[in-house]
């Protein structure tokens, strides 16, 4: 006997009503796997993504961060190009920079190695953004050429920078990195091993030079942001460098 049409159409409404009520039922429980997936994102993210450094952190791992970063005095030097080289060259990227020279026969290799070992260990974003600057302190031995060969045996990333001694002089101590020479008669016997010491035994000047090995940093606005306190070691600038960045866009409204 056939069904009455009514009951037909009741039958059709209820199988509705069950799709319906399997479908909700289905839509909220994805929702809610979404969002414990969710969840459980942003709890790894938050687990393995590291914060920046304090101040605090910072200075205790090895590095001195000024409260306020500090404007480079005017200077004018010369890269290892022969081009002329101004204090704008350092803005838009960060800048770490070392005074030493390319007859120093420890201090400034060993810094400089570490300082290489930083730059590869530093993550691509921060690297692609960060200058790596050796300043010499003895523009009478160090010619543009020379101080080009040198850093590329660390990096060929790295520049040298000269100019004259007086102006060298007192742009390092603008940074707090004193630097003065010793005559090699100058020096007793006790200080044959001394920081920084270098005999000269072919015809060029013989002298030592002895001067500050910390490594300076230079901020994208090309101002004196701080420094690594010496002796320079590459996994506090590896570690610390990114939190350095990441502080400096937060306080000036950045993004990396």
């Amino acid at each position: 006997m056939a069904k009455p049409l009514t009951q037909n159409a009741n039958d059709f409404a209820a199988d509705d009503r069950v799709v319906k009520n399997k479908r909700g039922i289905f839509m909220t429980v994805a929702g809610i796997v979404f969002f414990i997936f969710l969840v459980f994102l942003l709890f790894l993210n938050k687990l393995f993504t590291q914060p920046p450094q304090t101040q605090l952190q910072l200075t205790l791992d090895g590095v001195r961060v000024l409260n306020e970063p500090r404007p480079l005095q005017e200077v004018n030097l010369i890269n290892q190009d022969n081009a002329a080289f101004s204090n704008t060259a350092f803005e838009k990227n960060w800048n770490l920079v070392f005074f030493g020279f390319t007859h120093c026969p420890h201090i400034c290799p060993m810094a400089l190695n570490e300082i290489n070992r930083a730059y590869k260990g530093l993550p691509q974003e921060i690297q692609s953004q960060t200058n790596v600057y050796l300043i010499t302190v003895d523009p009478e031995r160090d010619s543009p050429e020379k101080l080009a060969s040198y850093v590329s045996n660390f990096n060929q990333e790295f520049s040298g920078l000269t100019g004259d001694f007086v102006t060298l002089k007192s742009f390092a101590e603008s940074l707090y990195v004193p630097f003065f020479k010793i005559r090699e008669d100058a020096l007793a016997p006790a200080d044959e091993h001394a920081h920084h010491h270098h005999m000269m035994e072919d015809a060029e000047p013989t002298y030592d030079i002895n001067h500050g090995s910390q490594v300076v940093i230079i901020n994208p606005n090309g101002d004196y942001h701080g420094y690594y306190f010496s002796p320079v070691k590459a996994d506090v600038i590896a570690n610390s460098l990114p939190s350095i960045v990441a502080n400096f866009n937060r306080n000036t409204g950045l993004t990396n």
